[in-house]
């Protein structure tokens, strides 16, 4: 005698097949994009005495002795360091990272305009920055780095 129970049945229905083809499509396309895009570190809140001391006493060195090379609009970066962007300041170069924010005795920014390393002497050929150029560097990486750029 033959039973009445039907035996389950191997092959989807076409509604179910085409819902599980969709969400494996959906979680495939989530995460080949997931994390293709660096994190971007938060922006300071800047105070009014910070931002003003970027504007006036840390953007012009940057762009008097450091945009030439290390810059956007240079030629070519050297050493892989960009100092015309938030984000390539804290990122750094293939020397490591050029400014930790806080800590300019680590910062190799601090360490270059320092002329303290032989073999690392920013900006090069003897054209070291004044001694308040200097100081004001490792105030504002002492500070933490304000920089209002966005990028």
């Amino acid at each position: 005698m033959r039973s009445r129970l039907r035996r389950p049945s191997l092959e989807t229905p076409p509604l179910a097949r085409w819902r599980l083809i969709g969400g494996l499509l959906l979680s495939t396309v989530t995460f080949a994009f997931a994390g293709t895009t660096p994190p971007q570190p938060p922006l300071p809140n800047l105070a009014g005495a910070d931002l003003d001391f970027f504007e006036t006493r840390i953007r012009p060195i940057l762009t008097e002795h450091c945009y030439r090379c290390h810059s956007h609009e240079a030629d070519k970066v050297k050493g892989g360091l960009l100092l015309d962007t938030r984000e390539g300041l804290l990122h750094g170069g293939y020397s490591g990272d050029a400014v930790i924010p806080g800590d300019p005795e680590n910062s190799l920014l601090i360490l270059a305009v320092s002329y303290e390393d032989e073999d690392l002497q920013m900006p090069p050929k003897g054209k070291k920055l004044s001694n308040r150029q200097i100081a004001d560097l490792i105030e504002w990486v002492r500070r933490g780095a304000p920089d209002p750029r966005t990028r």
